[in-house]
């Protein structure tokens, strides 16, 4: 699967989906073992927890540019990580 960078007219259109995104790879986050979490310090594990939070938790939307710059600055570092420990090329 190849990660691209969204534009910002794209999470315009598609604020509620990037937040679905953003809830679920918080929640797939949490089962991540503490030891990985530890030897991988170049993944915010502990932004990515929140934003999962305050996305469950909220019955306000988060406004689009929070998303916009969690989905651009917290999951490349994830991707990267993933790709290590799954074997994928990037």
């Amino acid at each position: 699967m190849e990660f691209r960078p969204m534009r910002w007219p794209v999470i315009e259109c598609d604020g509620l989906a990037l937040e679905r995104l953003l809830e679920i790879v918080s929640m797939a986050s949490s089962h991540i073992p503490a030891s990985l979490k530890a030897a991988e310090n170049g993944v915010d594990w502990q932004a990515i927890a929140d934003i999962g939070d305050r996305l469950e938790n909220t019955r306000d939307r988060i406004e689009t540019h929070v998303l916009w710059t969690v989905s651009q600055d917290k999951l490349m570092p994830l991707k990267v990580c993933a790709e290590r420990h799954l074997g994928e090329p990037g």
